[in-house]
């Protein structure tokens, strides 16, 4: 093949195909990573009415740059990559060991399932085995149409290599097609509702205090970073005990770290309790530390069935700083600022 004018000479045998890497442009090293995807998004945005046609120099390009991005990404914040995926279903049931539930008839809850991805984790525990699903958040998804190609996108996954996200739960494809009877992939696909299977995935805008769901009506309800968000603790957590069967279980992430340090590393992970409990939310977190959430799911009718730290930190550096009542904390209740807790109802 003879280079196109500006290209390098190629070394490639004729008669091969070979690998078309855009050169780096001058002038842009220093420009941020988001800010070049940025410029690139708002670029391919502006160009989508009339509908946007690559030429094939921009479609070589951009094929390497999906690729590339898809490894990048695949992430465990990223929520709809393969890794998250497959983090959540070792929280939510792997790790519980003997504790964990049969799949099969049980009906699980995802409160707080957020807007980004709502369904993905209840269309994950559905296509591993069980009966049915309810997500559950105050806010209505970002975009619903996505968020049921996304569900497609996840039964791909699973049919290509269901180890890699459950592991070694026996999934076979046979029991696959079994565990998702009734969705149409191809209409989910389309970003079209009907292709939900009726009665067994919902998505549900509730109030975490006030959910519709009947008395013992859950198997399991999982939770993940949530906990530490709502205002009125004591009457979610009554809630639960309400909506839970006797013997479900609970499984809850709880994140107690100050939220402004995820996003800047110089500020301690509980600073925010240097603040005065004036209000119930003290930078959108209600700050009950996972040892205390402990207790109070006890008084609300559940036993504990185990607390796994996440993470611990020295809060030794700003005891001095910290306002009552965690100044006067224990240790190991202040070090550990993000745990699982797993309950059982009584």
């Amino acid at each position: 093949m003879t280079p196109a004018a500006g290209e390098p000479p190629c070394d490639t045998p004729a008669g091969s195909v070979r690998k078309h890497a855009p050169q780096r442009p001058a002038g842009l090293g220093g420009v941020s990573s988001l800010d070049l995807a940025a410029e690139l998004l708002h670029r391919l945005q502006a160009m989508s009415d009339p509908p946007l046609v690559l030429g094939e120099p921009e479609t070589r390009a951009g094929l390497l740059l999906q690729r590339t991005l898809e490894r990048a990404l695949d992430s465990h914040s990223n929520r709809v990559s393969r890794t998250r995926y497959r983090d959540l279903f070792a929280t939510f049931h792997v790790s519980l060991g003997s504790a964990k539930p049969a799949l099969a008839d049980a009906t699980y809850v995802d409160l707080g399932c957020g807007a980004t991805n709502p369904l993905g984790a209840s269309f994950l525990f559905l296509a591993a085995g069980a009966r049915r699903a309810i997500a559950i958040d105050a806010d209505p998804p970002e975009d619903s149409g996505e968020a049921l190609r996304l569900l497609a996108d996840l039964a791909a996954l699973l049919f290509v290599d269901p180890g890699a996200i459950v592991g070694e739960q026996p999934l076979t494809l046979a029991s696959l097609l079994a565990n998702l009877q009734g969705f149409d992939l191809a209409k989910l696909r389309a970003g079209d509702q009907r292709g939900l299977a009726w009665g067994r995935l919902e998505h549900r805008h509730d109030r975490a205090e006030a959910l519709s769901l009947a008395d013992g009506e859950a198997d399991v309800v999982m939770s993940n970073a949530f906990l530490e968000h709502v205002a009125a603790v004591d009457a979610v957590l009554a809630e639960l005990a309400r909506v839970t069967r006797s013997g479900g279980l609970g499984v809850h992430v709880i994140d107690g770290r100050d939220h402004r340090s995820l996003v800047d590393p110089s500020i301690h992970r509980l600073a925010f309790l240097e603040l005065p409990a004036t209000e119930q939310l003290v930078h959108a977190c209600n700050r009950v530390r996972p040892h205390e959430f402990a207790r109070r799911f006890e008084r609300a009718g559940f036993t504990v069935v185990e607390l796994v730290p996440f993470e611990r930190v020295d809060p030794e550096p700003i005891r001095s700083r910290l306002a009552p009542p965690f100044a006067q904390m224990a240790r190991e209740e202040l070090a550990v600022t993000m745990a699982k807790l797993v309950v059982r109802r009584r």
